[in-house]
């Protein structure tokens, strides 16, 4: 199971709002087939496992078990439901991390599966099954997954205001650039994008740009910034007028109350399912208040600024650190979505 869930995590955005799947066929304790759910409309990861059995391996599939991270399709869609693939291969147990979470599968393919004489066993290590399908859970509600991300001092500050600070060291900007190729659309704020003129590119790493979002009520300032002035693709949201000027684009998309709604089904419209906040402070804030986060990254490093803004507060479940250097970055889901 935890190959199939390393399998599934190489989805990546390129599966869009599909789920990430992987799934692994054992025979007597040898992995005979292997395969993950790789692109939006492609082939599922149980039908990839199957493709990839060799041929002289063929005749054990029907004493084989397979593993799949997630449960097993049994609609059709863009592609037949693997539930069908799996009995046509006369395939007698099924070992599933977690059910699908959309309701026209959970627990339904398990129950046709059962009904034909298939042995399903389910959550195993399904609490690493649901970090996996985080993304998958944010799309069935119509709205980007939301990855949280931060550095912020010994001391517990994130900068000081109107002032550019770098906290991180070389590895974990390394690290975050990394993330920046992972997703579809980084997001900031006014401050941050006046205050530290980023670029919001991965220039440390090969592997795509997103699409930078700045959310504002003011673009006079902005539009002497790189975000404006260079010549990639930015979005600017906020209580602005509608305008397109080459490749910017500013959309009126006001937050009311602290409603982030509008900006996110917009995103998501715009095709930016994977969605990176990296500041400031009071935009990740606002993320923290609206509880529409799914994951959370913060570097925390040894510097002390003994002053400045404070960093975000956020209740969740610390499942993973990774050190780099001086560096530790903590990794959070929230506590009501372990």
């Amino acid at each position: 199971m935890r190959r199939c869930l390393e399998l599934a995590r190489k989805g990546g955005k390129a599966t869009q709002t599909n789920p990430w799947v992987g799934a692994v066929l054992v025979h007597q304790d040898r992995i005979i087939g292997e395969g993950y759910h790789m692109r939006y409309g492609g082939p599922h990861a149980e039908i990839n496992c199957l493709s990839s059995v060799k041929e002289a391996d063929k005749p054990l599939i029907a004493d084989s078990t397979i593993y799949v991270s997630l449960e097993p399709c049994c609609i059709h869609s863009k592609t037949p439901p693997c539930t069908s693939a799996i009995l046509a291969n006369e395939i007698k147990k099924v070992v599933i991390s977690i059910n699908d979470p959309n309701e026209k599968v959970d627990s339904i393919s398990t129950a046709l599966l059962k009904k034909a004489g298939v042995e399903v066993v389910s959550g195993v290590l399904s609490e690493e099954g649901y970090r996996v399908i985080a993304p998958f859970k944010a799309h069935l509600s119509k709205r980007p997954h939301i990855i949280l991300k931060w550095a912020q001092s010994a001391d517990g500050y994130i900068g000081k205001r109107g002032k550019q600070v770098w906290l991180s060291n070389k590895l974990s900007k390394i690290k975050s650039h990394q993330w920046r190729t992972e997703i579809n659309g980084i997001l900031v704020g006014y401050n941050t994008a006046v205050t530290d003129d980023p670029s919001l590119n991965a220039r440390l790493v090969p592997g795509p740009d997103p699409l930078r979002i700045v959310v504002t009520d003011d673009m006079t300032e902005l539009k002497t910034k790189q975000v404006w002035t260079d010549d990639r693709p930015t979005l600017f949201v906020g209580d602005i007028a509608d305008q397109v000027y080459k490749n910017k684009e500013c959309v009126h998309r006001p937050i009311v109350d602290g409603d982030l709604t509008g900006i996110l089904d917009l995103l998501f419209e715009k095709g930016v399912h994977h969605l990176l906040v990296e500041g400031g402070s009071k935009t990740l804030k606002k993320f923290v208040a609206a509880d529409l986060w799914d994951a959370c990254r913060i570097i925390k490093t040894p510097t002390v600024l003994t002053s400045g803004i404070r960093a975000p507060q956020v209740k969740g479940k610390l499942w993973h650190t990774q050190k780099l250097e001086s560096d530790v970055i903590e990794y959070l889901t929230p506590l009501n979505k372990c």
